[in-house]
């Protein structure tokens, strides 16, 4: 899909469509679990890009070494810690 998309006005619309509520639900999920709104959305695009990175890849991960990157993930997207660099918005300067 995203091959084509590369070559397709409508497939690349309907890939945009698709990432944006992958993207969006993941955002509202952190949203929910207590992260700022600004942290959540960069979080969710980070942890987009990590799903999308597995998706395409040849290896699959299984058993305890799966279960040990999914724990990993959630502390990276549930974690407390505030990174200034993150937190910050510079666009709204």
């Amino acid at each position: 899909m995203r091959a084509w998309a590369d070559n397709n006005p409508e497939a690349a619309q309907a890939l945009r469509d698709i990432d944006r509520r992958r993207r969006e639900y993941m955002e509202r999920m952190l949203a929910e679990a207590g992260i700022p709104p600004l942290l959540a959305a960069t979080r969710a695009q980070l942890l987009y890009w990590t799903y999308l990175g597995a998706a395409l890849s040849r290896s699959k991960l299984t058993g305890q070494q799966l279960d040990r990157i999914v724990a990993e993930l959630k502390q990276i997207g549930l974690g407390r810690q505030r990174w200034p660099a993150v937190v910050e918005d510079r666009h709204q300067r």
